[in-house]
């Protein structure tokens, strides 16, 4: 009989664990992986408010109209209303961002996005008319659109380079988690005779962002704020927490040199002032990076998810399905699995091949759905219109669903990232809107309506056509480097398809090679190792440093202008093996490498 200690299961969760809580980020998994909780929020309200659009209590209380047998029912304009407000009020919270992330702080932004997205749900759950419903939607979508955007910078800011892929896919993890609590709480909430059917679902939302403020309150500012705005003293504190090692270490001293180098801010007060004109430049390729991340999020809400997650419950119904309730249920499941595949892939394939196959799966699975609308009605065809609905979100959730908050979060360099982040996720809130808004009018029959059905599909398969070669063009592979890292890849590599042969400088290769030997060393010899390797740092950088933080000593600026071939000039061969982004071979780029060395 096999034990439980050594259960293959048991040592393949030990492993996975090793990896995600590489080097010294421990502690600061432990955190990104809390804060990632808001996730839950943000996906909570998308798989709610299509079940209860489709309860009886909630369709007495709100509709204006009534169909051929005198019931009640919500018309076209009344639910693209109901829906789309939320993304109206979440593309608000989103530019937002862009002020409140870099003046006071992201840790207060995400409290400010619990108490506001709290007002929203109170003041639904307060009311009994459409036009009050549609403002407290529109107040809880401001909270949303604030914690979308926050909660990835968040984890992008603090996550190791070899794990940060896998820490921000995991707000899709949550989010989508969240979907699937909601489904079953309408399941359990749909034959209530009285209003609480559909406010309790609205009520639980209070519940989690209570319980995310509270977190929040645990967990402190990340380091690149603090260099941003100047407090080294501070920024040495917070990398100190999140690494779980002394103030003085080396490795917090590495880590501080590369955020306050970032290339595109030359450490001056002028620069720390970012405005928007910034945000628009070409310097360093900004405005690549920006239509880069605006477009991920664009065709990520083009790619046809939000008629199922939206209008599920309806579609369903409409093929002939009787508990649509169940197979909601069943699509927030798979939903919520297939993320995970993509936590543990995202930084073995990469962003770009996962983007791509996403899309080609897409496209393929819609197209097919697309066709089979067309054959007469059976149970047979119901059948496989529902297989091939779980078939599209396992392909969507496990790449475009997962990877494009990670790619719109991780490009910017630190001074334009809040402002980028905020444009980018405002456009995926915008597009979101836009699409939420039209689809009953696609879909729907009647006067004034498109009446498509199932030939939707035919327009999200060509938009995943379309973002085939976007994400072949213009998304570069970051995986294994850090946000610095990604900084010099932008101003090195010209073609995204050959961005995989990349090869980082020694110098920002510096911090991951001081770490990796301190962390052999015992605690006495860090400290000698510390005061040696700090020495044969360049002049300059520790100058600019100690401008602006006292606490590095002034014998640590001093130069040995001696002999500094040591462990900072690592050749290509070395890297190449340490960061392993072409043992596997890059079919779309040649066989060179690139470097800014």
């Amino acid at each position: 009989m096999v034990s439980l200690k050594d259960s293959k299961a048991i040592s393949l969760i030990k492993s996975l664990f090793k990896w995600v809580t590489h080097s010294n980020y421990q502690v600061a998994t432990v955190y990104t992986a809390f804060i990632g909780l808001g996730g839950i929020l943000c996906g909570y309200d998308t798989g709610s408010i299509s079940g209860i659009m489709n309860m009886t209590q909630f369709i007495k209380q709100f509709a204006n109209s009534v169909d051929s047998s005198g019931q009640p029912i919500l018309t076209s304009s009344q639910k693209s209303l109901i829906l789309s407000i939320l993304s109206a009020g979440s593309a608000t919270g989103s530019l937002s961002v862009a002020h409140l992330a870099d003046t006071i702080g992201r840790r207060p932004s995400i409290m400010l996005g619990c108490v506001i997205l709290s007002v929203g749900v109170i003041v639904q759950l307060a009311t009994d008319t459409m036009k009050a419903l549609a403002i407290g939607r529109f107040i809880a979508g401001v909270g949303v659109g604030l914690l979308s955007s926050l909660i990835p910078l968040y984890q992008s800011e603090t996550s190791s380079q070899k794990n940060r892929g896998t820490v921000v896919s995991s707000y899709q993890l949550h989010s989508s988690i969240g979907g699937f609590f909601s489904s079953v709480i309408n399941e359990l909430c749909k034959d209530n005779d009285t209003a609480l059917a559909y406010k309790l679902p609205i009520a639980l939302q209070l519940l989690w962002a209570v319980l995310l403020f509270f977190l929040v309150i645990f967990i402190p500012e990340t380091a690149r704020y603090y260099t941003r705005k100047g407090q080294l003293a501070k920024a040495r504190q917070s990398i100190s927490l999140l690494m779980s090692v002394p103030e003085n270490s080396i490795i917090v001293t590495n880590e501080l040199e590369l955020m306050s180098t970032d290339s595109m801010y030359a450490y001056t007060k002028k620069d720390r002032s970012c405005g928007w004109k910034s945000i628009f430049t070409t310097e360093g390729r900004q405005l690549f990076r920006l239509f880069t991340g605006i477009g991920v999020q664009v065709f990520q809400q083009l790619a046809g998810s939000n008629f199922v997650f939206y209008f599920g419950p309806e579609y369903f119904k409409s093929i002939g399905v009787n508990d649509t309730y169940i197979i909601s249920m069943i699509n927030t499941a798979i939903n919520s699995a297939s993320t995970v595949p993509a936590l543990l892939l995202i930084e073995k394939l990469g962003r770009r091949l996962l983007l791509n196959f996403g899309a080609i799966a897409m496209a393929i699975t819609q197209f097919i759905l697309a066709g089979v609308g067309f054959a007469k009605t059976s149970e047979t065809k119901t059948k496989v219109q529902i297989a091939l609905s779980c078939i599209y979100l396992f392909c969507y959730s496990c790449t475009w669903g997962s990877t494009a908050s990670v790619i719109s979060n991780e490009i910017f360099p630190t001074s334009t990232r809040a402002k980028s982040v905020a444009l980018s996720g405002s456009s995926n809130a915008l597009i979101n809107w836009a699409v939420v808004y039209a689809i009953p009018h696609l879909v729907d029959s009647g006067s004034g309506n498109a009446n498509l059905g199932t030939k939707v599909y035919f327009i999200w398969a060509g938009c995943c056509l379309v973002s085939l070669i976007f994400s072949y063009m213009t998304v570069f592979e970051t995986k294994g480097l850090s946000l610095e890292q990604i900084d010099e890849l932008y101003k090195a590599v010209k073609y995204a398809w050959q961005s995989k042969k990349y090869i980082p400088t020694a110098i920002t290769f510096r911090a991951q090679v001081d770490r990796k030997r301190s962390k052999e060393k015992d605690s006495a010899d860090n400290e000698t190792t510390a005061h040696t390797l700090g020495q044969q740092n360049t002049v300059e950088k520790r100058v600019r440093i100690q401008e602006f933080d006292p606490a590095i000593d002034a014998d640590q600026t001093t130069v040995q202008a001696t002999d500094q071939t040591t462990i900072h000039d690592v050749d290509q061969t070395t890297v190449m093996k340490q960061h392993d982004r072409t043992s596997d071979g890059d079919p779309d780029g040649d066989p060179d490498t690139y470097s800014s060395v």
